[in-house]
């Protein structure tokens, strides 16, 4: 495919985004923020044209509580337009929910109750009934919000691999379980696999998502299911151009969402700090898990929603542009895994060195079973989904001389590239597992030293 993503189709892609989010298209402000003291700010909002100062407030955070807390809000401008009172209620209700927030308390708003009934009506068709005021109090003349409580709701256990995704893989004679088979590193832990478990208790991190990320991950999800279900009756992968957007945000969205691609994350992060900071001293770099989460996800979002002047945008036209194909079981059924997404290049550049490649210890650099690293665009570059017990995609970038994965050595590759969890909807594949890992031993060795071991500080 020639066609690129051009201008328009991405702000378009942008413009959904911040519809999602109920964010006024109409405005586009600076916002400025200044640290009064330990956990006490405040924010300044400008707007461009012209720059003029247009609110302020303080806000504060409580971590052991989980409360946010805004107070003396300014309304610099006269502003009698209900939109971009709306605007800033959007951002009082959104960024505290990157942080696990539990409580946002407000102070003195300039908002009637009829108004902010209707607002938090709106804001939760999308944040599926997640704020509840406790407790209001408004001005006799009902103009303005004295002071509001308003507790969120937030999932504890968010899945990693989403349950629309396992579903697929459900037991042949018993819906909503799967078979779940455990690695413990190289090893199969054969008491697993026996009896189904159930997909809902499957998969699972506490606190994995901020609840923004939680519901943009959903949106992603609700438009590929779409297009896989009409990959599944056609049999075949014939895709428009957009359909082939939605699916590749929904395979890069499960790329990135995994505990193994947060390790990998903190892995380059504390290599890329360590080599700027460390002295004869060896300072330690640690991260928190709040910290690494905000990071991650600001990642996401930047690969998942890229603008014209981001990198991620020529990555995105990368997939759309190569070669795409449907892969279907012949004797074996495909499984999957807690990390679906499997990157396979037998290409060989005789140019690189392979000590070079050896001694690299980001896993993006490094390819295991084969001599080629792997990074997303790399030439040769095989992007293996399996999407059903019997379908696959792939999205490869064809190569003179290259091999693909048939099914029984997509398995093998899943099982290598595994985190911890091999999902089947059948418990026969028992001794295969066995088998390959026996096979397999290096190239999983490799897997578990660079992926599995990662700690970080829990907030």
């Amino acid at each position: 495919m020639s066609e690129e993503i051009n201008e328009t189709i991405n702000r378009e892609e942008v413009k959904s985004f911040h519809n999602y989010f109920h964010f006024s298209k109409s405005l586009d402000p600076n916002i400025e923020t200044v640290s009064l003291k330990e956990d006490k700010y405040k924010t300044n909002i400008y707007f461009k044209a012209p720059r003029k100062l247009c609110y302020s407030f303080e806000f504060e955070i409580n971590k052991e509580k989980r409360i946010w807390t805004y107070r003396n809000v300014k309304i610099q401008e006269e502003n009698k337009i209900l939109l971009k009172k709306l605007y800033l209620l959007e951002i009082f209700f959104t960024v505290p929910m990157r942080f696990d927030i539990r409580t946002i308390k407000i102070q003195n708003f300039p908002i009637n109750s009829k108004d902010m009934m209707r607002y938090l009506d709106d804001y939760n068709k999308s944040y599926q009934k997640r704020v509840k005021p406790q407790k209001e109090k408004f001005s006799k003349d009902d103009l303005s919000l004295l002071s509001g409580v308003y507790q969120i709701t937030v999932v504890s256990n968010n899945h990693y691999i989403p349950q629309g995704y396992l579903r697929e893989f459900k037991c042949e004679d018993k819906a909503n379980y799967v078979y779940n088979f455990k690695l413990d590193e190289a090893t199969l832990d054969e008491t697993s696999g026996d009896i189904p478990v159930k997909i809902e208790k499957i998969l699972t991190s506490s606190h994995f998502y901020s609840l923004g990320m939680e519901l943009i991950l959903k949106n992603i999800e609700d438009e590929f299911y779409i297009i896989r279900d009409k990959i599944k009756s056609s049999n075949n992968i014939k895709l428009s151009y957009k359909e082939k957007i939605s699916t590749v945000r929904y395979l890069f969205a499960q790329y990135v969402r995994t505990p193994l691609e947060r390790n990998r994350f903190i892995n380059l992060a504390k290599s890329m700090l360590e080599s700027v900071y460390l002295t004869k001293d060896k300072i330690k770099i640690e991260f928190n898990e709040i910290y690494v989460r905000k990071m991650i996800e600001d990642d996401m979002f930047q690969f998942l929603y890229p603008t014209k002047d981001n990198q991620n945008l020529e990555l995105l036209n990368f997939y759309l542009k190569n070669e795409w194909k449907l892969i279907k079981a012949e004797h074996m059924d495909f499984f999957t895994s807690d990390n679906p997404i499997i990157l396979y290049n037998n290409s060989y550049d005789s140019m690189v060195n392979q000590d070079i490649i050896n001694s690299l210890k980001t896993p993006n650099s490094r390819i295991f079973g084969t001599r080629r690293p792997h990074g997303l665009m790399e030439p040769g570059i095989q992007f293996y989904f399996p999407i059903t017990p019997k379908l696959c995609i792939l999205i490869y970038n064809r190569q003179s001389g290259q091999h693909l994965l048939n099914p029984v050595e997509i398995n093998e590759q899943i099982l290598i590239q595994c985190y911890q969890n091999i999902i089947s909807s059948n418990n026969r594949i028992t001794n295969f597992l066995k088998r390959k890992l026996d096979q397999k031993k290096k190239e999983r060795a490799k897997f578990v030293e660079l992926h599995l071991y990662v700690q970080v500080k829990e907030y």
